[in-house]
């Protein structure tokens, strides 16, 4: 049974390389900065995914943007409905942000390593057909996924497990966080393109959140 669990997480595995990124559970971590971050309606996007024929839930995902960003959204949707074109001004929007923070709270047991790899790679793959990450960097960061992630492949993603991420310019922080609060992996990247990966994975046209991401601005 395949799950499209997508580019909530991408960890950069296109761009780091060291084995140091995985850190171990007594590793102090640094605590993400979102005081940049706006409130209000237009600030924040949020969906629930669903995945199978059975619609079993999957995972929830939130993302909170930065003052210039709400303010664009804003200009973008006030006064208006959902439409085809105002989503694509929208995703553009996104795509681009350099102060974000998305956070991602799996709601299903027992999502094993190839089915979060092969919902990453899907929506991966749209990124790049949009031109939003090249076919090089698509490649790279597809065939190092079973290596960032090999820790799931025994014991799998749980229910409440957590994945942050924190773009700020060009660096992008991770974090993976089991149900139980270990850190499983915790790295920072300085990269644009891992940082478009990640929101364009989001954004892209044909991805799994880009709909319900965009919809909910209006439904907030």
């Amino acid at each position: 049974m395949r799950v499209s669990v997508v580019v909530a997480v991408l960890l950069l595995a296109g761009t780091a390389s060291s084995a140091a990124a995985q850190a171990s559970p007594d590793t102090a971590v640094v605590a993400m900065d979102t005081a940049s971050l706006a409130s209000g309606r237009y600030a924040r996007m949020s969906m629930r995914v669903e995945r199978t024929i059975f619609k079993v839930d999957v995972l929830e995902l939130e993302i909170r943007f930065g003052q210039e960003d709400a303010r664009r959204f804003e200009e973008l949707a006030v006064g208006r409905g959902y439409s085809a074109q105002i989503a694509d001004s929208i995703a553009d929007v996104a795509i681009h942000s350099q102060d974000a923070f998305a956070r991602i709270v799996f709601i299903r047991d027992n999502v094993s390593l190839d089915q979060f790899i092969d919902g990453v790679r899907e929506d991966l793959g749209y990124a790049r057909l949009d031109g939003i990450i090249s076919p090089a960097e698509y490649t790279e960061i597809s065939d190092s996924l079973p290596i960032w992630f090999g820790f799931l492949e025994a014991r799998h993603i749980r229910k409440g497990d957590q994945i942050h991420y924190r773009i700020r310019g060009d660096t992008l922080h991770t974090k993976y966080q089991a149900v139980s609060g270990e850190i499983l992996l915790d790295h920072l990247e300085v990269d644009a393109s891992a940082r478009l990966a990640v929101l364009g994975s989001y954004y892209a046209r044909k991805s799994s959140f880009r709909e319900g991401l965009v919809k909910s601005v209006f439904e907030n």
